[in-house]
C-alpha cells in the first residue's frame, strides 16, 4: 500500500486583502519586506511603489510576479503590500502624481528609488506636483520603515 501524503497547512494568510482596497480603484500600493533593504544613503523595508488605476486586482497581479522575483534572494521570506491614497481632484490623475512624488521623495532620502523599480532613476525634486506637502511625502515613507 502506498504511503499516504501528509497536509501542512499554513499558520498565517498569504494575501489579505482590507475594505480600503477594494473601496478605491485608482491607487498606490507599497510593497516591503520585514527586513530593511541597503540603499545608499539610509536603510528602508521598502522595495517597491507602483500605482494601478484597475484597483486590488492590479495589486494582486504586481504582488505575485514580485513575489517570485524577491522570495527567491537571500533572507526574504514574506512581503507586505501597503496602500496609500489621496483623494481625486477633477483634470488631475492624482494617484500617478502620488506615486511621482513618493518616489522622488524616497530618491532623495534613501539615493535612489527602490530596489524593483525601473522607472524613476532620474527624477528630481524640482520636478515634484505641488500637490502634496513634503513633510507628508516624508512621513508616509517613513511609516514603511
Amino acid at each position: 500500500m502506498a504511503r499516504r501524503l501528509t497536509i501542512k497547512p499554513s499558520t498565517q494568510p498569504a494575501i489579505t486583502v482590507t475594505r480600503r482596497a477594494v473601496r478605491s480603484s485608482k491607487l498606490v500600493y507599497v510593497i516591503c519586506t520585514p527586513n530593511p533593504r541597503k540603499y545608499p544613503q539610509k536603510r528602508s523595508r521598502i522595495i517597491y511603489i507602483g500605482t494601478t488605476e484597475k484597483g486590488v486586482h492590479r495589486v494582486a497581479a504586481s504582488m505575485s510576479h514580485k513575489a517570485i522575483e524577491f522570495l527567491e534572494s537571500w533572507g526574504v521570506r514574506q512581503l507586505d503590500v501597503y496602500i496609500v491614497t489621496c483623494p481625486p481632484r477633477p483634470g488631475t490623475q492624482s494617484w500617478l502624481r502620488l506615486e511621482r512624488d513618493l518616489l522622488i521623495a524616497f530618491k532623495f532620502i534613501y539615493g535612489r528609488v527602490p530596489e524593483a523599480n525601473k522607472t524613476g532613476k532620474n527624477f528630481t525634486p524640482d520636478r515634484l506636483s505641488g500637490l502634496f506637502q513634503w513633510s507628508r511625502l516624508v512621513k508616509v515613507l517613513a511609516s514603511f520603515g
